[in-house]
Formats: C-alpha cells, structure tokens, sequence
C-alpha cells in the first residue's frame, strides 16, 4: 500500500479504498442503478490515488492490485449467490409436487365423501341431515382447493415467462418486447457495471 509516511491528509491508509486507487469501485459502478449498495466504506482520496500512480512504476510493492482483485471477486461471488436464489425462487410449480398432491388427494375424498351423500340425500335419518352440513363445508373446501390450484398453475406460467440474467442478477420478462427486455442493458445500469467488473477480473488475471 502507500507508505504510512505519505498518508493522504484527508484520512490513514487503512482507510483509503484500495479499489479506487486501481481506478474501479464497485461501490462507484453500482450507484444510481438497482444493484445499489450504498456509499463505499472506504475514503475515495484523489490525492492518494495521484500518489499511488506515481509511486507504483519505481515501487512495485505498494501495489494492491491482489487486494483489489480479491474485492472484485467478492462482487462477482454476491452477484452469483443473487442469481442462485432467484432461481430457486422461480423454480415452477409442478404437477408432481407434495403440495399439489396433498391438494388433489384431498379433493378426490371430498368428491367422493359428496357423490356419497348424494346417493343417500332421500334418506330421511339425522345422521345423513347431519352429514349433509358436513358435507356441504367439503364442498365450500374443495372449491377453495381447486381455485388454489389453479392459481399455483397460473402462477406457475407466470414464472416460466421470467427469467433471471445471469450476468447482473435482474428479473427479466419475456412477455415483454425486445426492446423493453434490453433496456436492463443500458450503458451505466447494473448490468454494464457487472460486465465492467467482469472484464476487470480477467485483464488483472491475464496480465499475471
């Protein structure tokens, strides 16, 4: 880092964001977009990082391009645990799954507890006039059931048209025109920032 004896007069070494220094925050990158983290930590010093470029040719070992590497890949790791867990959040519902087959189960012995009842709804005794109110809330329920299913499959369409961009995290809608679709894209939104601190990772480790 800089030598403790040239600290910048606004704020220690310790303070002074080794990513502004190489000349790329993330902090800085994903401002004003959707990805916003916040003000960075660290002191973003101009007159450190005047020092520092200066320095750096005939001082080598004040570089933190290894720490500054380390911070970008952090950014890129948050970036992919972002996308996993959306991911796993629009995972569509199935037909197979456990909730749906408790929801048909159910309704096939509500069904079949009515089509009973039916069979017998002359039958002048208490017991069935009794199991007719019993009956009738089945029904109300199985209703209730079925409209939830449907709901599930509809949501479940729903969240087969969205997907999630693997290179900035964001939702992306297929139902909507390409052009809308891209706009996610622009220069200076969250994706570009990703794709900014992408190409950072590679030129540091190609230049090794």
């Amino acid at each position: 880092m800089i030598p403790a004896s040239n600290k910048s007069s606004t704020g220690t070494v310790s303070d002074i964001c080794s990513d502004y220094l190489c000349g790329l925050c993330p902090y800085d990158l994903l401002r004003n977009t959707s990805g916003n983290q916040g003000p960075c930590p660290k002191l973003h010093s101009e007159e450190a990082k005047q020092l520092y470029d200066e320095s750096l040719p005939t001082s080598p070992e004040i570089s933190v391009i290894n720490e500054h590497l380390r911070s970008l890949e952090e950014a890129l790791s948050a970036r992919d645990r972002k996308v996993k867990e959306a991911k796993l959040w629009l995972t569509p519902l199935t037909d197979d799954t456990d909730e749906t087959k408790k929801i048909k189960d159910r309704i096939e012995r509500y069904e079949h507890d009515i089509s009973k009842y039916e069979l017998r709804r002359d039958t002048p005794h208490q017991d069935i006039i009794a199991q007719h109110d019993i009956i009738k809330s089945q029904s109300r329920i199985c209703e209730r059931l079925q409209q939830s299913m449907q709901t599930s499959s509809a949501t479940a369409r729903h969240q087969r048209q969205v997907s999630i961009c693997g290179v900035c995290g964001c939702y992306v809608d297929h139902g909507l025109s390409n052009e809308r679709k891209s706009l996610h894209e622009k220069p200076g939104g969250v994706h570009d920032a990703y794709i900014k601190i992408a190409s950072k990772v590679a030129e540091i480790k190609n230049a090794k």
